[in-house]
This record gives structure tokens, C-alpha cells and sequence, in this order.
């Protein structure tokens, strides 16, 4: 059995930012050389998150809304 790992790291740009990672991903499977097999990809961090969906700017802006109507940044958070 084969396996690769690889950290990336990323920077957000404000406070709810949303980074599409295909490219990163596309490009590690292609450098590990393996033709089958499965990808896990983990979120290091409490507060990020991992969506799968398409990289649909509208979309991207509904989810942005969402996350805010749902945990306003005016609230004291602990």
C-alpha cells in the first residue's frame, strides 16, 4: 500500500473567507503518482471548515450570508 501526505497551509484574507483547494489537491495526486485510491483531506484548525460543492461565486456569497445570519460577528463569542 501507498501513502503521501502533505501539508498546505493557507492564509484567509478576512474573517469568513472561502479558498478553493481543487487545484492543490489535482496537483498532489498528480505528484504522488498514484493512479487509484482515496484522498483524505483534514482541517487543522476549530474554526475552519471543509465544503464540497461548486466554486459558484453567488453561491459562495449565499453561504457567506448564511454564516453570518447563523453566528453574527457582533456577538462576544467564549
Amino acid at each position: 500500500m501507498n501513502i503521501r501526505n502533505k501539508t498546505i497551509e493557507f492564509k484567509t484574507k478576512q474573517m469568513v473567507d472561502f479558498i478553493d483547494i481543487t487545484k492543490n489537491v489535482e496537483e498532489f495526486v498528480e505528484e504522488s503518482k498514484i493512479k487509484d485510491g482515496i484522498v483524505n483531506i483534514q482541517i487543522l484548525h476549530t474554526s475552519a471548515a471543509l465544503i464540497v460543492n461548486e466554486n459558484e461565486p453567488l453561491l459562495i456569497e449565499d453561504f457567506k450570508k448564511n454564516i453570518e445570519n447563523t453566528a453574527p460577528s457582533t456577538e462576544n463569542y467564549q
